[in-house]
């Protein structure tokens, strides 16, 4: 059970963290696009990892250690998304082999003690989750 709370919360974060750089990378690539000027997402995104960033206490070395790992795995999971020939069952299966992949990759870019960190935000952002997807019943 912790393990499968552990594996939830970790994509939470990693899914934050890879619309980041799902968002940096297109406007690295087209800073033309419509919505860029005003910031949109991306501008969220952004300050999401920021906070992130800072709450982990992350140097400038290893968050260009992440830009690249988790660029990556947005890559992977874009392309995971449109695979048309595998199971609702075998995407599952390979999303948390990405998933693991990139805990492994991010627990040795951060030290013990900002891991830990991690987790516990990816707890709060898990449990947020599930209590803004909790709507109270409707009175109407």
């Amino acid at each position: 059970m912790k393990e499968t709370k552990l594996a939830l919360a970790a994509a939470v974060l990693i899914g934050g963290l890879v619309a980041y750089n799902t968002s940096a990378l297109a406007q690295e690539t087209n800073n033309s696009a419509p919505g860029a000027a005003e910031g949109g997402k991306g501008a969220h995104l952004r300050q999401h990892f920021q906070r992130i960033a800072a709450e982990l206490n992350l140097t400038d070395t290893q968050k260009e250690q992440l830009r690249p790992v988790l660029k990556n795995q947005a890559r992977e999971l874009k392309s995971l998304r449109q695979d048309l020939s595998l199971t609702r069952a075998q995407k599952l299966e390979k999303f948390k082999e990405i998933r693991l992949e990139l805990v492994a990759k991010v627990k040795t870019i951060l030290t013990p003690g900002q891991f830990e960190k991690w987790q516990q935000i990816r707890a709060e952002m898990r449990n947020n989750r599930r209590q803004s997807n909790q709507s109270p019943p409707s009175t109407l």
